[in-house]
């Protein structure tokens, strides 16, 4: 209200702010229409259509209880209603069409699931507006920029998760590889090397009943992993006998030093 903001909405005969004055009953009168008021707050209207049924909606923005007499004494609260709710059933008509919605119980879930479907419809046509040459009177369009789109949100955490150790890391690379995240799965597997005491150790990325051990493991981490859940970096004898390039960090210290000598 304070915002200059309006809600004109429907309201169910189950809600317990509803008076039973405004119930459907089979005594009131055809095309009839209560009214209740809250000073400078909101209108409560009941109209009956048919026969032992009620229409009731709620109201911020009218103030009073016209109706239109030549449409059935409808009140005009209802008609601005029937004239403005179209952009409210187009949109929850394209939203279930494309949705991230998952059954569940918590409330507050529910909402995310419908911000996110409305935040990516609203997405698509700022792209349109910005983009109008984007996709041209092409069926699908819409589902081919929500998989973009969500591949885009989500690619980078599927990239740090192929990098994971643990039981589910093989599947996570299959579904990588399918999404289009991952291309190759050779280049994601680590590399290993022997263990430099010899002892078996049971393999981080195996499930713990087969008990598979090994010797090997992960160059960059240092864990064990099997021969199934890692991969073998080749070099050649001359390219193994050259002293390994100074990293980043190992020139940014020399030349820190080189600064302070001087």
């Amino acid at each position: 209200m304070g915002r200059r903001l309006s809600l004109v909405r429907t309201m169910r005969s189950n809600r317990k702010e509803v008076p039973r004055e405004m119930l459907p009953n089979s005594t009131r009168e055809l095309y009839s229409s209560i009214f209740g008021f809250l000073p400078d707050s909101a209108t409560l209207v009941s109209y009956v259509p048919k026969q032992k049924k009620a229409v009731i909606l709620l109201s911020t923005q009218h103030e009073d209880n016209s109706v239109v007499a030549e449409n059935k004494n409808k009140p005009e609260i209802i008609t601005y209603y029937n004239d403005t709710k179209c952009g409210v059933d187009v949109l929850d008509k394209l939203v279930r069409t494309y949705s991230c919605k998952r059954v569940t119980r918590r409330w507050t879930l529910a909402l995310f699931f419908n911000f996110v479907d409305i935040a990516a419809y609203n997405v698509l046509v700022l792209w349109i507006t910005a983009n109008p040459d984007w996709r041209p009177r092409q069926s699908g369009a819409r589902g081919l920029f929500l998989r973009e789109l969500g591949t885009s949100l989500t690619s980078s955490h599927a990239l740090e998760r192929l990098t994971r150790h643990s039981g589910k890391r093989r599947r996570i690379q299959v579904c990588a590889r399918l999404s289009g995240v991952a291309t190759d799965s050779g280049s994601s597997l680590p590399t290993t090397k022997n263990s430099g005491d010899g002892r078996r150790r049971h393999c981080r990325a195996c499930p713990r009943h087969l008990e598979r051990k090994t010797t090997r493991t992960c160059h960059t981490c240092g864990v064990s992993v099997c021969k199934e859940h890692s991969g073998m970096l080749m070099t050649c004898l001359q390219c193994a006998e050259r002293p390994e390039p100074p990293t980043a960090a190992a020139l940014s210290a020399e030349a820190s030093n080189d600064s302070d000598s001087c």
